[in-house]
């Protein structure tokens, strides 16, 4: 009877995955098996274990079949442990690392308690589906789906176990990479990966994970202006990334990182993966008439420091806009030039 007493106890901490994960119950048929990721995260001078930091947040995704069997938050890769059972049945996990992520999610992230608000509708696509508003998820432990049975957190109560339906629980769409519900988020930097057809047979195991950056740096350098101001647009059919009025002869903007909405197509067709984006460009001149050299369409490519360069001037053949992207090692440079009109 105690041992039976004992297992309860277990499941409901395996199902609620509120505190750490205790691996000290293990069956017989079951197993604990860790991860490695790689990929563009990392490189031989700098494995993830010094390039991931406290402040980096880590989602995972399994599934078992088609079915979601387990989710979790990490800022500890060394906790990143998974228990499944031994033989049979495939599993696949998606990846989601969030560089910044506390400060990203600051809105859901609680640091004193190292948990976030599990169904708060402003982490957006960092959210766990089915789970109510007033649930908060511990980091560094999964939550498991299999069992009917989770732990209910709230500011004011330390944490219960209680009886209910929460075997739909599971991040929003990771694919998506939306921080805050807001499309091509800007971010510190975003990775995205997935692994499929694991079986897991001993506790050596190791599952492997490549992650790509699915990011893109935009900042625009505008010169040549003599007279008047210019008003610069840079936008794709959801978001507007730049829009400003400029009054001096040259500007140089920001550098900003933003992550693709399409996180999975930018992560499955990494090599050669980029975006159509609108440059639009208006010239209003101190002689009282206003140029507009129209709109071109440029592509932004994935894992660059992308820079359009626009170019004015009382001669025509020299004002233009083009598009020069780093590193252009890998990616190349290409242009189009936009007359006066």
């Amino acid at each position: 009877m105690k041992r039976l007493f004992f297992v309860l106890i277990l499941v409901a901490i395996f199902a609620g995955g509120c505190i750490q994960n205790d691996f000290t119950d293990i069956q017989e048929n079951e197993c604990t098996i860790r991860f490695s990721f790689g990929g563009e995260i990392t490189s031989s001078e700098e494995p993830i274990t010094k390039v991931f930091s406290s402040n980096d947040l880590l989602f995972l995704q399994i599934k078992r079949g088609n079915s979601n069997f387990a989710c979790g938050v990490f800022d500890k890769l060394e906790d990143v442990r998974l228990l499944l059972k031994q033989g049979g049945d495939l599993y696949s996990v998606t990846a989601c690392l969030i560089k910044n992520g506390k400060a990203r999610l600051s809105g859901v992230f609680n640091s004193s308690l190292n948990a976030m608000n599990a169904g708060h509708s402003s982490a957006g696509t960092f959210r766990l589906t089915g789970a109510a508003n007033s649930e908060w998820m511990y980091i560094n432990s999964f939550w498991y789906n299999s069992v009917g049975r989770y732990l209910y957190y709230t500011s004011s109560n330390e944490g219960q176990t209680t009886t209910g339906s929460r075997t739909g629980l599971y991040f929003g769409n990771l694919s998506k990479g939306e921080i805050g519900g807001t499309s091509y988020p800007e971010c510190t930097d975003l990775f995205y990966g997935e692994a499929g057809d694991f079986t897991a047979s001993s506790a050596n195991d190791v599952w492997n994970i490549d992650l790509k950056r699915v990011t893109f740096q935009l900042k625009y350098e505008l010169s040549g202006v003599t007279d008047g101001n210019v008003d610069v647009t840079i936008k794709n059919s959801t978001r507007t990334f730049f829009s400003n009025n400029i009054t001096t002869s040259s500007f140089e903007s920001n550098t900003k990182c933003y992550a693709f909405s399409k996180t999975r197509d930018a992560w499955l067709y990494s090599n050669d993966y980029s975006e159509q984006f609108t440059v639009s460009v208006v010239w209003n001149r101190g002689i009282g008439i206003t140029q507009n050299l129209g709109s071109t369409t440029i592509q932004i490519k994935r894992n660059c420091l992308n820079t359009i360069k626009i170019r004015l001037g009382s001669d025509d053949s020299n004002a233009g806009v083009s598009l020069s992207t780093e590193p252009e090692s890998t990616i190349g440079t290409e242009g189009v030039t936009i007359p006066v009109q």
